[in-house]
């Protein structure tokens, strides 16, 4: 714990020498991936569940209202909060537990970056008159320096939300206008009080995911008839937005290069997923590899680190079937090399539905689940330990209750 509250208050020093939001000084960065400037896309889960950000050390990552970090080496998680005398999620009055340094307050949507050595994150708390938690319908970015001591809300963020993320020196975010329309909007870093500037509109649509790299935001969308995706790339030099390709889904970049996979899939029949490389600077695809999916599974899903991927798969039937029992989650997790060989196939049983995964980096990727038929409905999280023959590991787990004081009476 002394080594975890030590890294915090370093992290805090670090950030008083750090220079303001320039955006003239992003101009010379590359076009691809910098890290402390760029959104990494290997922390971010689908579903946004789970919310975990890479930082000096280790890891930083929200449960409920509050903040956690975990040490990279030890796996030793901790509150960021170093007040002596806090309870932190232990707190049992609901009007206290905003003083500890590492609550943030909860919202539907989780996001949660490090961004030029700050942490970035939604919050929908405030206090009342009466010095009890008040939570809104709507969220705000809220800006923490990594050792918790401050606390300061930026800017109110719109219903709806789909997708936010903190890149070069703007605040980018997307969301439902209404129903069918689908709106991308920035914000200046330094600007956050002025009228967001609206980039993007789609109507009769909806939202896939983004993948912002370089000087380029990469994302899809699906129309509403049809279910079919088509790829956009956005250059945030030019601020031109030009479509790509269609029916297929962005799974992730590597080397500079989009990863594709077909959005075709026959249910029942044993059936191929087929992946390709799309260079954005040629406009070409290149194939790069097919992993099976065997009759008696249904809807994979996949997630990529760039050097792997995740295959994750569902009986036949899920979620109708009588005989599947949603509690088991999904079932089996597959890895496969970026050449199609399957490294590993282990079941997912113990991990109750729903599963949130990050695929992290090279030393681990990260499991949230929350396990609603146990008393106090704990939130865990599971390491997979990628240097020790993909093992996994419970590091976090926790009381659903204590760690949302806003539901205390």
């Amino acid at each position: 714990m002394k080594k975890i509250l030590s890294a915090l208050l370093a992290a805090g020093l670090i950030v008083s020498c750090f220079g303001g939001c320039n955006s003239d000084r992003y101009a010379s960065l590359p076009d691809e991936y910098v890290a402390g400037t760029d959104y990494p896309t290997s922390f971010v889960p689908r579903y946004n569940k789970f919310p975990i950000a890479p930082g000096e050390g280790g890891y930083y990552f929200t449960m409920g209202d509050f903040l956690f970090f975990m040490d990279g080496e030890s796996k030793e998680t901790a509150p960021v909060c170093s007040k002596p005398d806090c309870r932190h999620e232990n707190e049992s009055d609901a009007s206290l537990a905003w003083q500890c340094n590492a609550y943030t307050g909860t919202f539907s949507f989780k996001f949660l970056q490090l961004y030029e050595e700050n942490l970035y994150c939604l919050s929908a708390a405030n206090q009342n008159e009466e010095g009890k938690l008040q939570i809104s319908e709507s969220s705000s970015l809220l800006k923490v320096s990594p050792d918790g001591t401050t606390h300061e809300i930026l800017c109110p963020m719109p219903l709806n939300l789909e997708f936010i993320a903190i890149h070069r020196g703007y605040l980018y975010y997307a969301y439902m206008a209404n129903e069918t329309t689908c709106t991308l909007a920035r914000k200046k870093m330094d600007a956050l009080d002025e009228e967001a500037e609206i980039v993007f509109t789609l109507s009769d649509a909806y939202w896939g995911y983004f993948f912002p790299n370089g000087w380029h935001i990469y994302f899809f969308a699906s129309s509403s008839d049809d279910s079919l995706s088509t790829a956009y790339d956005y250059d945030l030099r030019t601020q031109n937005i030009e479509k790509l390709f269609d029916k297929q889904i962005i799974e992730d970049i590597v080397d500079g290069k989009l990863l594709c996979r077909d959005q075709s899939f026959n249910i029942g029949t044993e059936s191929e997923t087929a992946f390709t490389l799309y260079d954005t600077k040629t406009r070409e695809s290149t194939p790069l590899c097919s992993v099976s999916v065997e009759p008696e599974y249904s809807w994979p899903e996949y997630a990529t680190d760039g050097k792997l991927i995740y295959q994750f798969l569902s009986p036949r039937g899920y979620p109708e079937s009588e005989e599947y029992n949603r509690d088991d989650g999904r079932r089996v997790m597959m890895v496969y090399d970026m050449t199609g060989k399957r490294l590993m196939s282990t079941d997912l049983q113990n991990l109750p539905a729903p599963i949130s995964f990050a695929p992290g980096d090279e030393k681990y990727g990260f499991f949230w689940y929350e396990k609603v038929y146990e008393e106090g409905a704990p939130l865990c999280l599971d390491l997979l330990k990628k240097g020790e023959e993909f093992k996994t590991e419970t590091i976090f787990r926790r009381s659903y209750a204590g760690l949302r004081p806003d539901l205390l009476g």
